[in-house]
This record gives C-alpha cells, structure tokens and sequence, in this order.
C-alpha cells in the first residue's frame, strides 16, 4: 500500500494547508495520506489552539485520511528532534512518500543537509554559540536556514538520512502567505494570524475551507496566559536545583527561571525576562512548558514507543489495517484497553500526553467528567 505521509500541527488548519494536502495526492496519487500531528501543546513550546481531536477532524475533512499523534517529548521539543519523532513513526508504518512545505528547493536544502551531517559541524555544535546561528554561520550566512519551513524541512531530510529511510520526501512551495505574515494573500494567512483573528473574533471564513467553520465556533480557544498560575505553581514548588531535571533546560538557565517566577506577571513577561542572547524566545518557552507538562530529561527516550490513532476514515482504516501488518509498535486506539500491557518507557512517554491533555482540559470553560484521553475514541469521518 502506498501511504503519504505529512508531519503537521494544524494549529490551525487553514486554506494553505489544504492547499499542501492536495499538491501532495496530485503528486504522488498515494493509495491513502497519513498525517502525524502533534498533540495539545506544540513545537514552539506554546498550547494548541484546538485540542488535538479537533485538529483531527479538521485534517480527515480536507483530505487526510488516518492521524496519529507525535508524542509530547517531541512535538514539545527542537525542530530537529520534532522531525525526528515523526519521520520515526512514519518510518515504522512503512510511508513510502513524504510531504513538506518549502520557501525554497529540495535541492538547495538536500546540499545544506549534507553539509549538516558533516563530522566537522558535529564537532562545533559543542561551542557556546546558539545553535540556531552556528547553524546560519557555518552555511556563510545563508538565509534559507532561517526561513521557518525550510528549518523543518532540513530537519525532516537530515532525520530520513540517519535512519537510512527508504521513504521519498517532496517538496511543496509556500503558497500564499508566509509564515508569520500579517496580511491576507490570496485567501491564506499565516496560522499566527489566523489565531489572531479567532481570538479576536475578526471574519477568517475566507482563509479557513468552507467546512471547517462550524467545527471553529465550536470549539474552544485557548490562551498562552491561562496557563501561568499553573506553571507558576510548578516553578515554585521546586528548588532552582530541581529544575535542572526538565527537559532542555541546561547551563544555569534554571537560575533564571526560578528568580523571575516570582517577578513575572505573565507567560510572555516571564519568557521574556529569562530569555538571552544564547536562549531564543521559543526555546524559553519548550523549557516552560516542559516544566508544566513535567517532562525529565530522563523521560526523553530516542525514539517513539507507539502509534495512537486519533481519527480515520475509510481509506484510514484500510491503511490502518497494513501498518498493523507492517509494524512492530503498539497502536493504540483505545488507551485504556492496551495501557497496562505497555512497556515501561512507552507508559511513561503516553503518561505525559495524558497529563497534557488533562492540563489542556483544566483551563478549558468546556466542563468533562473524567480523563479525555482514556474516554475519547478516534474520530471517524
């Protein structure tokens, strides 16, 4: 069976992702398209602005037919273990194509890969200089690795090269808006704008496909900011030393986070204030977030542990069907029935999505009984 595969997070879905969806089917004529998406919190380290069942059914109504969830101890963490995570579980259910959106060619980010993977740049990575502009000064300043889809998309490429992945990777360019614009281009916007105009209650029915807009009035917007006291309390229930403990938090950074916890009025205020030259704002905020979520370094395993499906449709289901004949992975499609027969390691990394959901359910003004991720099922179109 030929099976698509899109790494995505769909926060929110929008004109340009459909847009994505239907080049890539055009292209390949895949037997059915799986997307990996990321749960309730995301890769810049903030909370989704649907909870992740609704991002599902966004996906199966424009065009994807089967979605499993990337982990949180990695749709929470660097764009380079982000793809990594996906491009794994991708790999377990013998994806024979990968799809991904560009602001340039496969072939110029082919050439920065190979030199990425270069034993020389392994070496320097070990420098006090960020990474992020090691990365841009050992390419002589290029501006192609600092454009957001092409840093995944390097990702993505380098990721299928050390697992020696058979999987074929496409290149899709941006249509439309980019990917922090503030203007409508031909009916696309950004997804930060689009979150924008949601929470401001400003008419997206242009730049959303048509029958996405019951599903976004009905269901709830999130904010950043409702998470603080929450993350406050995690902060100062700990000692500055115990912090060291969390997920990419390293170097003294904990210091800083533990001073301006009680200094901070806000989310934003309080990323801002531990943020530095070394310490971009987003890598501030995975270091929060993976402090709320309560993710160890030591929680971190190399890979994912399993498949959990979160929505189908027919195709989904006939493609669902191979990868179960393919796969060495536990699939789960109702948690409960297959929790207690998961190794250690696979528990402990479907725990802290657990625990994100029920985070996300917590500041949510939508009442539940329970926890959702053992009661929900998957969707179904």
């Amino acid at each position: 069976m030929n099976l698509l595969g899109i790494i995505a997070e769909y926060n929110p879905f929008h004109n340009g992702h459909k847009y994505h969806i239907e080049r890539s089917k055009d292209f390949f004529k895949p037997d059915a398209t799986v997307a990996v998406l990321s749960g309730n919190f995301t890769q810049r380290g903030d909370i989704a602005c649907f909870d992740k069942w609704t991002r599902t059914k966004c996906a199966l109504l424009n065009g994807v037919d089967l979605v499993v969830e990337l982990p949180a101890i990695f749709a929470t963490a660097s764009a380079e273990r982000f793809a990594q995570g996906g491009i794994y579980l991708l790999d377990k259910m013998k994806a024979k194509y990968l799809s991904f959106g560009v602001e340039n060619n496969i072939d110029e980010l082919s050439k920065i890969v190979d030199m990425l993977l270069n034993e020389d740049f392994e070496i320097q990575k070990k420098s006090e200089i960020p990474f992020y502009k090691l990365r841009q000064l050992s390419l002589n300043n290029s501006e192609i690795v600092t454009k957001p889809n092409n840093i995944l998309a390097i990702e993505y490429l380098k990721a299928l090269k050390t697992l020696k992945s058979d999987i074929i990777p496409h290149a899709v360019k941006r249509f439309g808006a980019g990917y922090n614009d503030i203007e409508i281009i031909n009916n696309t916007v950004s997804a930060t704008k689009l979150r924008d105009m949601i929470q401001n209650d400003y008419d997206y029915s242009n730049v959303i496909p048509e029958n996405l807009d019951s599903v976004y009035k009905s269901a709830v917007f999130l904010h950043t900011e409702m998470l603080f006291a929450q993350l406050i309390y995690s902060i100062k229930s700990k000692s500055a030393s115990e912090l060291k403990e969390y997920a990419h938090i390293r170097e003294g950074i904990e210091n800083r986070i533990y001073k301006y916890a009680f200094e901070a009025t806000s989310f934003d205020d309080l990323i801002k204030k531990v943020k530095s030259k070394r310490y971009t704002y987003t890598s501030v905020s995975r270091m929060l977030i993976s402090i709320l979520l309560d993710i160890k370094k030591d929680d971190l395993c190399v890979h994912p542990q399993y498949i959990r499906v979160l929505g189908l449709n027919d195709k989904g289901t006939k493609a669902l069907k191979f990868i179960k004949s393919q796969c060495d992975l536990p699939i789960i499609t109702k948690t409960a029935t297959v929790y207690d027969k998961l190794s250690n390691e696979a528990r402990n990394s479907l725990d802290i999505d657990i625990k994100s959901s029920d985070i996300y359910y917590s500041i949510s003004k939508t009442v539940t009984s329970g926890r959702p991720d053992f009661i929900n099922s998957p969707i179904k179109i």
